[in-house]
């Protein structure tokens, strides 16, 4: 299955090129919410035993995957957002492909919602591109849950009803935090994408 995904993604990634500006812009963007993250864990302190933490590290990763789409979106946040958290972590890479490839590569779903939210016609905030928004984070933390809750059970033996309890109070309220930041800087965003638009709204 994993062969044959990497096979898929890499057929889909060989039709979808790169400028200079959109790999610089991926780049940043990535290290930021490494950066977010590595503050969340390391100077945030925790509760013991605490499975998880609320964090807006995801944000940055919306943001890719608005700008350049769903299939550079799940590069960004599932392979190399995923994989270096993952190690740098420490928790073992068993928990690679449900926590962190499917938990974090589950922000490329805005990426689906990128031709309603910057439409053509949308030139500042709108409700239309607001919905989408909502829309696009809600499957998004729908995505993540499903996948935090699966390793819970499968690497832990958590039974369903504790793998949801554990993960339903922090990746909801991370992901409601991400949506209300992204529905209040729409406006920005799309001034942003009007100045200096990625590859893939340009092949809109």
């Amino acid at each position: 299955s994993l062969l044959a995904g990497l096979v898929s993604y890499s057929a889909a990634l060989s039709e979808e090129k790169m400028s200079v500006w959109d790999m610089t812009e991926i780049a940043v963007l990535s290290a930021s919410a490494i950066v977010i993250d590595i503050f969340v864990h390391y100077v945030i302190p925790h509760v013991p035993g605490q499975v998880g933490s609320i964090s807006i590290a995801t944000l940055p990763l919306m943001i890719i995957a608005l700008r350049h789409g769903p299939t550079k979106g799940f590069l960004a946040s599932g392979i190399i957002f995923g994989l270096i958290t993952c190690l740098s972590d420490g928790y073992g890479f068993f928990l690679y492909p449900l926590d962190y490839l499917v938990g974090f590569g589950s922000c490329a779903v805005l990426g689906f919602f990128q031709p309603l939210i910057f439409s053509k016609e949308a030139k500042t905030y709108n409700l239309k591109g607001e919905i989408f928004i909502f829309a696009g984070v809600v499957l998004s933390i729908l995505v993540r849950l499903i996948g935090s809750a699966a390793s819970s059970m499968i690497n832990y033996g958590y039974t369903l009803e504790a793998a949801l309890l554990c993960n339903a109070i922090y990746i909801p309220v991370s992901g409601a935090i991400a949506a209300a930041v992204l529905m209040g800087a729409y406006g920005p965003l799309l001034n942003l994408n009007r100045f200096f638009q990625a590859r893939a709204l340009k092949q809109e």
